[in-house]
């Protein structure tokens, strides 16, 4: 073969050599960009998902300081709670040591007629007057109060509650 036939196959074959590596080259190249922009589409998520992560962890932190927060305010809930119930029994307990006290002057007496429908405390501090001073012999009392106790019956008189200054 000559040499000018050779020289014109050779061009031609680094010719088609060249073309085939552009297109080698331009494929590479343009799966390089796609995996760069994978890439980068994967930092930005990435990014992201770090920023939740650590949102969430802050929000575990003020979560977890708010629970000890609230323990130790139940704690001292509970403590005031116990104190308060203390003094109320306490306060139960004078009061009942006051009624019982106040009780000492008091009489019950049952049986008394009552002779009007609306009778006032004076007309049964009268009423009772007369009648300890009739039948028990016991002129002269002096009575603080007396006063009818419970609702209205029909057939039977309501209880008297009396007291005086002075027991009976």
């Amino acid at each position: 073969m000559e040499s000018s036939t050779l020289k014109i196959l050779l061009e031609s074959q680094e010719g088609a050599f060249k073309s085939a590596m552009e297109i080698v080259v331009k494929q590479m190249n343009d799966q390089i960009n796609k995996m760069e922009c994978k890439v980068s589409d994967l930092i930005t998520s990435l990014e992201f998902t770090q920023r939740e992560v650590d949102d969430l962890k802050s929000e575990i932190k003020d979560l977890e300081k708010e629970k000890k927060d609230a323990k130790t305010k139940i704690g001292i809930l509970a403590d005031q709670a116990e104190s308060s119930d203390r003094k109320i029994k306490e306060l139960e307990e004078k009061i009942n040591q006051q009624e019982d006290y106040s009780r000492r002057k008091n009489v019950r007496i049952s049986g008394v007629e009552e002779r009007a429908i609306n009778e006032t405390w004076e007309q049964t501090a009268s009423t009772v007057t007369s009648l300890l001073g009739s039948k028990m012999q016991l002129p002269g009392v002096v009575l603080e109060r007396a006063h009818r106790v419970g609702p209205r019956r029909d057939n039977m008189p309501r209880t008297v509650m009396v007291k005086s200054p002075a027991t009976l």
